[in-house]
């Protein structure tokens, strides 16, 4: 497995900032005055909602809309199991 230091793009970021990307891609979502703004950052580069894959992701990401980030798992997470 590569070290975190090691690994390109959003693999590399450390927790605390792909919790401010999240935050930021909801209030642009939320409160952006374009459309074209809110639907780029809840989609992504994803021309409609159903062209989303809900599979897990492996990098490089192609698209990191909100959407995309909510199915996104750095690679190595420990899943909770019940």
């Amino acid at each position: 497995m590569l070290q975190m230091e090691d690994t390109p793009g959003i693999q590399s970021w450390q927790w605390e900032v792909a919790v401010i990307y999240t935050e930021l891609l909801s209030h642009l979502v939320i409160y952006a005055s374009l459309t074209s703004i809110q639907k780029r950052a809840l989609l992504g580069n994803h021309k409609t909602a159903d062209n989303v894959k809900y599979a897990d992701t492996i990098p490089p990401l192609t698209s990191a809309g909100l959407v995309d980030m909510l199915h996104f798992h750095v690679q190595g997470e420990l899943t909770e199991t019940g």
